[in-house]
């Protein structure tokens, strides 16, 4: 495990108070679909984030504590992209303790499927390709096949 020092901090935008059904926490619901427990980080700052690569089996655990900074625009403006539009009104810190990478045994191994269309178009235009040069290939030599 590798020991570390730097902290990372990740701006989120427009918080939705929901209750968690079995503790009665407060919970914030980020417009980017992740759900954070600001009531746990308060009462236990300790967080653990896995970093996961699909398409190359890699995976990092990365080991600190996290806290809520909300009203701090002189770090949100350092933290948002230049004219990036949307308005986040909290960032979490995450101060790094240590952190790890996996071996890939217990990872599956994904793929985007853009990322498998273009493959596959790509692996289409060479065959197309092959098979124009086989087809000038076999005329320049006057050879027949039959089939």
């Amino acid at each position: 495990m590798a020991m570390a020092s730097p902290t990372s901090s990740i701006a989120a935008g427009q918080p939705a108070s929901s209750r968690c059904s079995t503790s009665g926490r407060s919970v914030s619901r980020i417009s980017h679909r992740q759900f954070i427990t600001q009531g746990n980080l308060a009462d236990n700052p300790r967080a653990f984030l896995f970093l996961i690569d699909y398409a190359h089996r890699q995976r990092i655990k990365i080991w600190g504590e996290a806290r809520v900074v909300e009203d701090d625009a002189e770090l949100m403006a350092k933290l948002m992209p230049e004219g990036y539009k949307a308005r986040p009104e909290q960032i979490i810190r995450f101060a790094v303790s240590a952190w790890d990478a996996n071996c890939p045994q217990h990872i599956p191994q994904r793929f985007e499927a853009a990322d498998v269309a273009a493959a596959l178009a790509e692996r289409d235009k060479r065959i197309e390709w092959l098979e124009r040069e086989i087809a000038r290939l076999r005329g320049a030599w006057g050879i027949t096949f039959r089939k």
